[in-house]
């Protein structure tokens, strides 16, 4: 297994995850739901109360979740939530100081990227609500290229190092998931900053990263 490397190196891209990293993911979830009762003509008396992490624990289709709760079964009902998750205008934003931090790693002259797994349209529908394209230098979706290649493969971190133009180990992947952020940017010997709740592995907060760079990188 990879291990977290120790000596310093020069910084110069910051690659953050999107989906509960920048942002809540379960705002999003949500606001989907509501959208899709208010066109239902569903009247949800109490909002059911769920997380994203909690839906994807099944590691089946989320949506299938979703509509499970609302008590639908329907292929119909599927295809209309599909529509929206992947294309609805839904009012998020990314986390309390996350703009202040991304202006700050660009100012002081750090190439910053965002690595998503999802599917494509619905992840680029995430960070046009979320209005992050102009903030930030490369945007990668892995799907794009296939499942397959979704992280932890290696050709996800891959790619956008190659985007950015940055060797893997002069960059940081930033994320909340052990295995597919934080294990899989290690095997192309990139640096790594966790912000995931594992009760296994010392996570950091976010706000943190720009103290954490500042004793990291010679």
């Amino acid at each position: 297994m990879a291990s977290i490397r120790t000596y310093l190196v020069s910084i110069e891209a910051i690659i953050f995850d999107l989906d509960d990293t920048l942002y809540d993911e379960t705002l999003y979830l949500k606001s989907v739901l509501r959208v899709f009762a208010s066109m239902q003509g569903l009247e949800l008396k109490e909002f059911p109360d769920f997380s994203a992490a909690q839906l994807r624990r099944g590691k089946g289709d989320i949506l299938l979740t979703l509509l499970d709760i609302l008590g639908l079964h329907d292929k119909a009902s599927h295809d209309v939530l599909f529509e929206i998750y992947q294309s609805a205008t839904v009012s998020i934003s990314v986390r309390q100081g996350v703009e202040t931090l991304l202006t700050d790693l660009k100012s002081k002259g750090k190439k910053v990227g965002i690595l998503t797994n999802g599917v494509t349209s619905v992840q680029k529908n995430k960070v046009a609500c979320l209005n992050l394209a102009t903030r930030v230098d490369s945007i990668q979706y892995a799907r794009s290229c296939g499942i397959e290649f979704e992280k932890p493969h290696p050709r996800a971190f891959l790619r956008i190092c190659e985007d950015l133009e940055v060797n893997p180990e002069n960059a940081v992947m930033v994320g909340d998931n052990w295995e597919n952020d934080i294990l899989g940017a290690l095997s192309v010997n990139m640096q790594t900053y966790y912000v995931g709740c594992s009760n296994i592995n010392k996570t950091k907060d976010l706000l943190n990263l720009p103290e954490w760079l500042a004793t990291n990188e010679s």
